[in-house]
């Protein structure tokens, strides 16, 4: 089967065949394409009939077997899918759809390089046979191979210009590729194709999202949502842009809705969490955590998100604690060993946070803050060199080590007042607003 995005002219062509039906009872191709109708208008039980009678009818029929094994796989019956596309290619072994559809189960079930070969046989058989591009692109963008993906997105387009999922895939993998002018110039002419297909609007609200044109992004996730209510991803999405956009309240709404709708989803219960910080409210946000734990016990976002929530509230040894289960399950996350190192700074164990700044640095090289973060740790031990050092190469990457500091301290005569110390001049300059 292949999608199509007419759905009145699949209800049109029911009708037809129920007429073609009446008057030929044993006319096995109607049975079969009146099944590639129901497929398309979600009507998988009456597929699935119309499909076994067409078997019954002709017993070789080996493109009802691979509708049938198709229409399995929209159901979830990967085994009788597969089964059904191996019958079909016995029985017709030129036949491209059923390795199309073969390749999809296979991708379905984490069978990457089967459902590239499955692919490429159908492109093979036929090579003006623009799904088996268009799957196989797809897959090619899952396995981060963009030029692939593209190259087949682009041939899909060629041999079937009105494919408008083909336009929104090859969006996707130009903004996977920083390529997002080119990618919203597919998005819309993906809409142009096809208006009321929510997933277009989402894709390209995570465009605009990356691009930091949040109000356009919360336009689209907005669309998407009036499109799809129910679009979990949609809220989740718009949420995180509301979040960006300082609009905390609306943010929490949207991941409140989210979870409403995905209840076993650990990802809003950590974003809702992370608003609630933001806004102060870190029982509301550990809260969250611990439910998201509760649901997967190695999520280690929630554990972070959780020792920084009980940092916030100047319970250090608890945040540590959480932190430290962190990094058992995630060893090489720089940003947990920056959280933890912060945590020992407010505690007043310098030494160690010293230690994880260094592990983060070591992690990731390019982490302006905790070149930032060790600085300032190095002078309470007033190793001045060392703090130099680490506060200039923060400043080069962009950091802005003056705010950085004084989110900590109202001026450097606060912090020399506070820790009994008389900063280098130099230094000193460093720290100072202008």
């Amino acid at each position: 089967m292949q999608a199509q995005t007419d759905q009145a002219s699949y209800e049109i062509a029911i009708q037809q065949y129920n007429r073609a039906i009446k008057e030929l009872p044993t006319f096995a191709q109607a049975y079969n394409y009146r099944g590639i109708a129901y497929g398309n208008t979600g009507e998988i039980d009456r597929a699935i009939e119309d499909f076994n009678k067409a078997i019954q009818l002709k017993e070789n029929y080996a493109e009802a077997y691979s509708n049938r094994g198709g229409v399995y796989r929209l159901k979830g019956d990967y085994d009788r899918a597969i089964k059904d596309c191996n019958t079909a290619i016995r029985l017709e072994p030129n036949l491209p759809e059923a390795y199309n559809n073969r390749g999809i189960v296979y991708k379905l079930k984490g069978e990457i390089d089967r459902a590239i070969e499955d692919y490429s046989i159908a492109i093979e058989l036929d090579p003006s046979f623009a799904y088996g591009y268009y799957n196989r692109g797809i897959v090619y963008h899952e396995r981060d191979e963009f030029d692939r993906a593209i190259s087949d997105f682009t041939k899909a387009i060629e041999l079937k210009p009105s494919l408008a999922q083909a336009y929104e895939n090859r969006g996707n993998a130009y903004s996977s590729n920083g390529k997002q002018d080119l990618a919203l110039s597919d998005y819309r002419k993906a809409i142009e194709l096809n208006p009321n297909c929510a997933d277009i609007y989402y894709n390209r609200g995570n465009t605009y999202n990356d691009e930091g044109r949040v109000d356009l992004a919360i336009k689209d996730y907005t669309k998407a949502i009036e499109l799809q209510p129910d679009y979990a991803k949609a809220y989740n999405n718009r949420g995180r842009a509301y979040k960006k956009n300082g609009q905390i309240d609306l943010a929490i709404k949207d991941y409140t809705m989210t979870i409403k709708l995905k209840p076993n989803d650990t990802l809003p219960y950590n974003n809702r969490g992370v608003a609630y910080v933001e806004k102060g409210e870190f029982d509301l946000a550990i809260e969250d955590y611990n439910t998201a734990i509760k649901l997967n016990s190695n999520d280690t976002d929630a554990y972070v998100n959780r020792g920084v929530a009980y940092s916030e509230k100047g319970e250090f040894d608890l945040a540590i604690e959480n932190f430290d289960t962190a990094t058992k399950l995630k060893p090489d996350e720089a940003d947990t060993y920056n959280n933890r190192g912060v945590t020992y700074g407010k505690k007043g164990e310098i030494e160690r946070a010293i230690e994880d700044y260094t592990k983060t640095i070591e992690l990731a090289p390019d982490f302006a803050s905790a070149y930032s973060n060790r600085g300032e740790a190095w002078l309470h031990l007033k190793e001045w060199q060392k703090a130099k050092s680490d506060l200039t190469t923060a400043k080069n990457m962009g950091k802005n080590i003056i705010a950085s500091f004084h989110k900590d301290y109202e001026s450097t005569t606060d912090f020399e007042q506070k820790h009994n110390v008389q900063l280098p001049e130099d230094i000193a300059s460093m720290l100072t607003l202008p």
